[in-house]
């Protein structure tokens, strides 16, 4: 389904991800959107029982695109350290 990370050795362990999952309450949805452009929209979410769940209306661009297009990325940032001299 997905292809092999070229740099495996960063890829986080499982409960690493569900940890992170876990803690977070906001990511970036992507969607393909109008004329298969990139949509890439900030959503609170909430990860329970192996399932994300996102805030959204009923109606509007972003589920008109879900419905369009199921396939979707999510990221969410966990937290992160910057070192200035890399």
């Amino acid at each position: 389904m997905f292809p092999k990370m070229r740099l495996s050795g960063q890829e986080l362990p499982i409960e690493q991800t569900i940890k992170i999952l876990r803690e977070g309450t906001s990511g970036v949805l992507a969607l393909a959107g109008e004329d298969d452009y990139p949509y890439a929209v900030p959503v609170n979410y909430l990860y329970e029982k192996d399932r994300i769940y996102f805030h959204g209306a009923k109606s509007g661009q972003k589920i008109e695109m879900i419905r369009r297009n199921p396939k979707a990325s999510f990221c969410v940032i966990g937290s992160e350290e910057i070192i200035p001299e890399k």
